[in-house]
């Protein structure tokens, strides 16, 4: 297992990792699998120890507005995300505090006759806002601390959470309620627990912190001198953001189609997710998946291809098309994750920022997905059927679109390459023939010549001389020859000269 982990991507390219792997490594990798674990109650669960005591029809509500809150809080940390940043002890405590919030209630809900649909809103409403600001912590500390095992520990930890949930989707028939408000209590205190002790008791994490809010006070600086710049949206950052969407879509709609076949569903969900999270690991290890291209292109066929199967009708066609599109939204969350850690810390750019921008898209999708789905499910076989075959067309759609965009981009990256090194031996020969043209009008040898053309370029005496090969008297002696010639006194002079050559 060891060897295993150890094939880390900076390992296989031959670098020494940056760090062993600590006892603080450990605990990320375990604290974040509690986490992922608490995730994928609300999620795929469906909380659980919450949902047994509100009626079916009213659960989709409430899932939904799980899931708006979420979307919201990305969107809303896209912009106040340097507020964010530097107040790790605030983004924790409002994780914490949501999470208490929704164990509360459900707690609650046993010695309540039939608790008001509202109060269930408002639990899965507090659970999304717990899941997006315990995303925001653990980002912040994944960039702090990112080191050669940052995708080992990411990786490892989705599929120790996965397989956590997917042992705990084999009690549900047994109908233990209690057993899954523990379990809920468990992770999320270990999570928060073990994550306050990353982010506080190290100082690794705190001084990159501070440098990072050193850098936000000298942006906010730059930001305000050019104030007057709109901020450039182009078209590939538009198709990526609808791809995205697109994607979280169909994640939301499998999620949610699953869901709809009973209480088995949490199992192929989670089962889903292990394919995902599993082939990630693997992928992390072997360092394969370097840019964001490769992960979409392998993505693309399992997330429209499975909904094909719709059309059979049926259980089996449900379970047949959810399972690939999970595994390769997890799969894409997981390496997402290592991705967005890499990045920010190596540009120096606040984990929430990168985060958020890359996060909202998918969420955002999924709060649709859902809708979507609910509408789908209790409609006429019809109306099911343009439904899928709409979800298809987009995903492709946007696939294209997106691809045709990357292509452009590509082209222009190198037309404008091409045109800079065109710009440049223009110069460079327009440079030349001013010098050859000084040379020839004021007699200069050809030696003297060479000279010029260092001198002109700012060369001084010892690099001419290293330059030519040739003595450092010598080139002394050629300089003030030239300088003769040209009736001048100083190097800035001569530069002068060839400037204004016409």
């Amino acid at each position: 297992m060891i060897r295993f982990l150890d094939r880390s991507p900076e390992k296989r390219s031959g670098c020494k990792p940056k760090a062993p792997f600590s006892a603080a490594s450990l605990l990320a990798m375990l604290g974040f699998s509690c986490y992922i674990f608490w995730e994928l109650l609300g999620i795929f669960g469906a909380l659980p120890f919450a949902a047994p005591y509100f009626p079916s029809d009213s659960l989709w509500l409430m899932r939904v507005c799980g899931f708006f809150v979420l979307a919201a809080s990305f969107l809303v940390a896209t912009k106040a995300y340097r507020r964010l940043e530097n107040r790790p002890i605030l983004v924790l405590g409002i994780g914490a505090a949501s999470a208490l919030v929704v164990l509360l209630l459900s707690s609650l809900f046993p010695l309540l006759a039939a608790p008001p649909v509202w109060v269930g809103i408002i639990a899965w409403s507090a659970h999304g806002l717990s899941l997006s600001f315990l995303m925001f912590a653990w980002a912040l500390y994944f960039s702090a601390c990112f080191d050669s095992w940052t995708a080992i520990v990411v990786a490892v930890g989705y599929v120790i959470g996965f397989s956590m949930f997917f042992l705990y989707s084999l009690t549900i028939p047994f109908d233990n309620t209690a057993s899954s408000l523990f379990l809920g209590f468990a992770s999320a205190a270990t999570t928060i627990g073990m994550l306050a002790f990353l982010l506080f008791a190290s100082k690794m994490p705190l001084h990159m912190l501070e440098r990072r809010q050193e850098d936000a006070s000298d942006d906010d600086a730059e930001k305000k001198e050019g104030s007057d710049a709109p901020a450039r949206i182009t078209l590939k950052t538009v198709s990526r953001v609808v791809y995205a969407t697109t994607c979280g879509v169909n994640f939301g709609f499998a999620i949610i189609l699953l869901q709809s076949i009973g209480t088995m569903s949490v199992s192929y969900g989670a089962i889903g997710g292990m394919i995902g999270c599993t082939i990630a690991l693997i992928a992390l290890s072997a360092g394969v998946l370097s840019r964001g291209a490769d992960i979409r292109r392998i993505g693309f066929v399992p997330i429209a291809a499975p909904l094909l199967f719709l059309p059979l009708g049926g259980i089996i066609s449900y379970i047949l098309c959810s399972i690939p599109i999970i595994a390769t939204s997890i799969f894409t969350a997981t390496v997402s994750w290592y991705n967005t850690a890499r990045r920010s810390s190596s540009k120096h750019r606040g984990p929430i920022e990168v985060f958020s921008k890359e996060k909202m898209p998918g969420w955002f999708g999924l709060f649709i997905g859902a809708i979507v789905c609910e509408i789908a499910v209790t409609a006429s076989s019809d109306v099911f059927t343009v439904i899928v075959a709409a979800l298809v067309a987009l995903v492709c759609v946007a696939f294209a679109f997106l691809e045709l965009c990357t292509y452009s981009s590509t082209d222009d990256q190198r037309a404008s390459v091409k045109e800079g090194k065109e710009q440049i031996e223009f110069r460079s020969r327009r440079f030349r023939d001013r010098c050859d043209s000084i040379s020839q009008s004021y007699g200069l040898t050809p030696r003297e010549a060479e000279v010029l053309v260092l001198l002109a370029k700012g060369y001084h005496a010892d690099s001419i001389s290293a330059e030519l090969s040739i003595a450092r008297p010598t080139t002394r002696t050629h300089i003030q020859h030239i300088y003769q010639k040209l009736t001048i006194n100083s190097q800035q002079e001569l530069i002068h000269i060839v400037d204004t050559r016409e």
